[in-house]
């Protein structure tokens, strides 16, 4: 099956190179589903860094994960990491992010409850500071049908986490500087976040709601590290 998996793998990136489509793989958190040989025709695999036991993904387990495909031999910009968006029991019972807070109204900080394990607000912000820290490809999600629409929102945890840990090239150009000061300073006298702009135009960078002071000592901390 690896050999075949290989074959289809290498057989099927130059058809698709050609309708300039990209060729991406799901794969096992610790797996080994295809040859060394078929790394060089992958653009980026998802690792499926969850049902792993009990609890089913810890970051512990994300670590390993990422730890196990590069030395694989995956680029970490090729790498993107899978959260879930339910939970498991010890008994392998499944149940959706939206049933575990709608049923148990469950600390944020908590990855456990009512025996079932799963992936928090904290446990969520973790996983996607150490993706954006570590210059891996991105995060991918099983399944989005599974999330919360309210403050609870997993999808809108990384959203909000990207958002700060990003740095507020406002104009684009690569580098912070004056121009993103100007830009910034433009966005704040209009302020005109509401909920249908959850991004609150670009100058909230610390995704508080709102365009504050706080927004200008997050523009000065990474125009310093330029």
């Amino acid at each position: 099956d690896r050999t075949n998996y290989t074959l289809l793998i290498t057989e099927m990136k130059p058809v698709l190179a050609q309708e300039e489509l990209s060729l991406s793989v799901a794969v096992f958190a610790q797996g080994r589903e295809f040859l060394s040989s078929a790394i060089s025709s992958i653009d980026w695999i998802g690792i499926m860094a969850y049902d792993l036991g009990f609890p089913h993904s810890s970051f512990d387990d994300a670590l390993a994960a990422l730890e196990h495909w590069e030395a694989f031999g995956f680029e970490r910009s090729r790498m993107v990491l899978g959260i879930p968006f339910y939970g498991r029991n010890e008994g392998s019972g499944y149940y959706s992010y939206r049933y575990i807070v709608e049923e148990y109204l469950p600390d944020p900080s908590s990855d456990l409850t009512a025996g079932i394990s799963y992936n928090g607000i904290t446990t969520v912000e973790k996983k996607t500071t150490h993706v954006l820290s570590n210059g891996y490809g991105g995060l991918m999600f099983w399944e989005i049908t599974q999330d919360t629409s309210d403050a609870s929102s997993l999808l809108s945890t990384v959203a909000k986490t990207v958002h700060v840990k990003s740095p507020p090239d406002l104009d684009g150009s690569d580098l912070i500087d004056l121009a993103d000061l100007l830009h910034f300073a433009a966005e704040w006298l209009r302020n005109d976040c509401s909920e249908q702009n959850t991004w609150c135009n670009r100058a909230d960078l610390d995704a508080s709601g709102d365009v504050s002071v706080s927004d200008v000592a997050v523009l000065a901390s990474f125009w310093a590290s330029e």
